[in-house]
């Protein structure tokens, strides 16, 4: 999914105000975030599609969305959506069976949650993992490599130049961020 040599600085968009932004930027992705809803994501979806984007949404916070397999398959043939991004392997399972490309979202926070990641890794069928916050997700890609042999990203209080080039340097496929003063930003 994001194999293809070039590391990925994906815009993550949090308000409806920056998403035009984020169709300007040379970044094939655009993640959507808390202001998609039933009501807007067609027309997000299209808008995305039109600037030869690809769309991804964390399907557990689009308002309004259900989590079955009506949902979605609305996501797949109604919205259009090329990417879903969540934390349960059997919804993530239900979506890839759909046909879209799936991205798991793991959430490093102490020892425990590293633990419950590394089992639910080893029966994952995504097809890239994010690991978040960055600062842990760099001190444990290589663990994580060990388990799940896919791409990776990072995400979460990624905030500068350095940060991201500290996710490059750790080997990361790319990362998401909300910083817009970021998504532009292009590796040396």
């Amino acid at each position: 999914m994001f194999d293809d040599g070039k590391f990925h600085v994906i815009p993550a968009v949090r308000s409806l105000r920056y998403f035009t932004e984020a169709l300007s930027t040379e970044e094939e992705w655009v993640l959507t975030s808390n202001f998609a809803h039933i009501g807007n994501l067609q027309s997000l979806s299209q808008k995305c599609h039109d600037a030869n984007k690809k769309l991804i949404v964390n399907h557990e916070i689009v308002g309004g969305l259900g989590t079955d397999k009506t949902a979605f398959e609305f996501l797949k043939k109604v919205y259009r959506v090329d990417c879903v991004m969540g934390f349960q392997n059997i919804r993530l399972g239900m979506i890839k069976n759909e046909g879209m490309k799936t991205i798991q979202r793991i959430t490093l926070s102490d020892s425990f949650a590293l633990e419950q990641a590394s089992k639910s890794l080893q029966l994952s069928r995504a097809d890239a993992i994010e690991l978040r916050p960055a600062y842990y997700a760099a001190e444990c890609l290589d663990y994580f490599k060990q388990i799940k042999d896919c791409c990776y990203i990072a995400g979460g209080f990624i905030d500068s130049k350095e940060m991201v080039d500290t996710m490059y340097r750790a080997g990361f496929n790319g990362i998401t961020t909300s910083n817009t003063k970021l998504w532009n930003y292009q590796m040396n």
